[in-house]
Parts: C-alpha cells; structure tokens; sequence
C-alpha cells in the first residue's frame, strides 16, 4: 500500500475519533480494527484516556473470512476493557489473542 493512502487512512480514524469524542460518555470503550501505526494508536489510546478507552484489534484474515466467523483477532489493551467487550469481540470472531496495553495488537 502506498505511503499516501496509509496516512490518508490515518488521517481519517484521527478525524472520526475527534467528531465522536464529544458524544462519548465517561467510560465508553472503542473497539479499533482499523489499520494502523502502534505509536499512533497509543497517542490515540493517551489522548481519550480521560474521557474513553481504546482498544486495538488486529483482524488477520479477509471480508470473507470476518463475514464466516474464521478470522482472528489480536488485541490489545487492558485485561479489564477487554474484558468488558469479551461478548462483542466473540460474536465476531471465534478465536482472540490479548498481547499486552493498547497498542501491542498493531505491533
């Protein structure tokens, strides 16, 4: 994938995390399967920190894959957070890995 696209990509979750920030209550979790820079997603994970929590989820596998429930995730984020969306993160995928604090999913 050229540079150009990645940042553009970038550049968009940046610009979507801002407008829902203010919608956001106090303890909310985001779920990011995007495409991303580990640095990046701990800035992000940083930067909501006061108001939201963020956690990264890795998909390795296709559409077609997520659609037939055969991808997998690699997450990560905090024991409790994941915790918290173990429901969601399990009706989409049947096998997941938590790796570490928020960011080690992109790594």
């Amino acid at each position: 994938m050229p540079t150009h696209d990645l940042c553009s990509r970038l550049k968009c979750v940046d610009d979507v995390l801002t407008t829902i920030l203010p919608v956001l209550k106090p303890g909310d979790i985001i779920l990011d399967s995007t495409t991303g820079d580990p640095m990046l997603e701990v800035a992000w994970s940083e930067r909501l920190a006061e108001r939201v929590r963020l956690i990264d989820a890795t998909v390795l596998g296709s559409s077609q894959q997520m659609r037939q429930r055969e991808a997998v995730m690699i997450i990560g984020g905090t024991e409790g957070d994941i915790e918290s969306c173990r429901d969601i993160v399990e009706a989409l995928v049947p096998t997941y890995f938590h790796v570490g604090p928020c960011g080690s999913g992109r790594a």
